[in-house]
């Protein structure tokens, strides 16, 4: 995913942002500037593969969870809306949520237990902002699958390698885990999910999961 600020921007509120923001093209909201969510390839396979395990996983456990494809998190007195690779929805809170059902926004942290960021060139959002912001929300577990090895070494490591950080909220602050290669994925969400790393991380590379090879 790459990001780009629209040239020549100027702030506007949040009101303004649904007023403008095109239909089915991804835009974020950071402080009020819209800022469009260009994805490649890769990155996109790497979120199909989470989408089609998670669905898998929630249909079997008979949870009541979503998984909506443009569901924004808009941050509390703030002109801010993240657009999540993934965020997986409690379908019984969206009845609180003021904004679900004319703008697909979700404004509590208790409506959405899980939110995933596929990493790309905009790193320093996902191990910065968007990592304070969803754990002030509450968020209970939020994953980053830098699947490329781009992050700092002050949150992945050095050498820097393909990591998934599965962030838990405890006593209202993140606890990360962090799992590469052939590490078993732990999750406080999902126990039973017992998936390697590395087939997550290197999704958009095994094209047989695709194409039945």
């Amino acid at each position: 995913m790459v990001t780009v600020p629209l040239p020549d921007a100027h702030p506007i509120s949040f009101t303004e942002f649904l007023a403008w923001k095109p239909e089915n093209f991804p835009y974020e909201l950071h402080h009020g500037i819209p800022i469009a969510m260009q994805p490649t390839s890769d990155h996109e396979e790497v979120i199909a593969f989470l989408n089609a395990v998670l669905l898998v996983e929630v249909q079997r456990r008979q949870q009541p969870l979503i998984l909506p494809k443009q569901a924004l998190i808009k941050l509390p007195e703030e002109d801010t809306a993240y657009l999540p690779d993934i965020a997986l929805v409690n379908r019984p809170a969206l009845s609180q949520e003021p904004l679900w059902k004319k703008a697909s926004t979700i404004t509590q942290g208790s409506s959405v237990p899980l939110v995933i960021e596929v990493v790309s060139t905009n790193w320093r959002v996902d191990y910065g902002k968007k990592l304070v912001d969803y754990e002030a929300l509450g968020i209970v577990e939020y994953w980053i699958v830098d699947y490329l090895g781009l992050g700092g070494r002050r949150y992945i490591g050095n050498p820097k390698r393909p990591t998934l950080s599965i962030y838990t909220l405890v006593d209202d602050e993140y606890q990360v885990n962090q799992f590469r290669g052939p590490e078993v994925i732990q999750s406080v969400l999902f126990p039973e999910l017992a998936i390697a790393a590395e087939t997550i991380l290197q999704a958009g590379k095994m094209q047989s999961l695709y194409d039945g090879r």
